[in-house]
């Protein structure tokens, strides 16, 4: 079933790239980034992997432009 849902997840990925570069269906981007100690204070209370993962993905791409209790956005 894990290799079903890669292929799956993959599949997805392909169709929205191709989306994008065919029709220039993309998302609109915003300005707005959540500030670091509210991103702190949420992903405090998170499990350690989901938190290494969460400033391993700040450390590249900077800080999320959205973030609730459960999820941060980019």
């Amino acid at each position: 079933m894990e290799q079903e849902e890669k292929l799956k997840t993959a599949t997805t990925a392909m169709t929205s790239d191709f989306k994008v570069q065919i029709f220039g269906d993309a998302e609109k981007t915003t300005d707005t980034v959540v500030a670091r100690d509210a991103v702190e204070n949420i992903i405090n209370d998170w499990n350690a992997m989901s938190k290494k993962a969460a400033n391993l993905t700040i450390k590249q791409y900077g800080p999320p432009n959205e973030a609730t209790q459960s999820r941060l956005i980019w």
